[in-house]
């Protein structure tokens, strides 16, 4: 029979492959934290979206439910309406004297901002020096010119010797409310210098 003191001493003795409890405890507590911080940080991010996606919208943000295109149930025939308004809105009709004459310091131009278009006019008149490298110099700038008004003959920049001239119109339109410059068009056009 063992004496008491041996079974004391087996008790205390560690069986090999077992850890110590005290240890698996430790372990265990870690894992056990660190599967509490996962769920928290989860269920705070998920809270945090739910909440962002039932917040109310600023009328300043891009509304979270609008869809690109059209709405459903339009016919061909109403998509092509709203495309053609949109295209008429872009377009810029020009109206020029297509060969001006300068004469006493003056061009006339015979230049109109159409009541049709959307945009304000500003017109700049060049005539080529040299048509080989394309070297212009400018004889013409117009003010602004509102829609539905026009200039009938403005004053020259820089008058140029007598003579036939090839010659460019460029028409910037701008936006009435900014003044800032949407688009450009071009005419060839023909100056002739008394």
């Amino acid at each position: 029979m063992k004496s008491e003191e041996t079974i004391e001493k087996d008790q205390n003795r560690q069986m090999p492959g077992v850890k110590k409890k005290k240890k698996s405890i430790k372990t265990g507590s870690i894992l056990l934290l660190f599967a509490v911080v996962v769920l928290l940080a989860t269920t705070g991010g998920l809270a945090f979206w739910v909440y962002s996606q039932s917040a109310q919208q600023s009328k300043f943000e891009e509304d979270r439910n609008a869809l690109e295109g059209f709405l459903p149930g339009k016919s061909e025939a109403e998509i092509q309406k709203e495309l053609n308004r949109i295209i008429d809105e872009s377009r810029l009709n020009i109206s020029m004297n297509p060969t001006p004459v300068i004469r006493d310091g003056k061009i006339n131009v015979m230049l109109e901002n159409v009541p049709a278009n959307n945009y304000y006019l500003q017109a700049d008149v060049y005539i080529y020096t040299d048509e080989e490298t394309l070297e212009m110099r400018q004889v013409y700038q117009s003010g602004i010119i509102k829609q539905g008004f026009y200039v009938e003959s403005g004053e020259v920049l820089e008058i140029p010797e007598g003579g036939r001239y090839n010659g460019l119109a460029v028409f910037h339109a701008l936006y009435p409310e900014t003044l800032e410059e949407i688009g450009q068009a071009a005419m060839n056009i023909v100056v002739t210098a008394e």
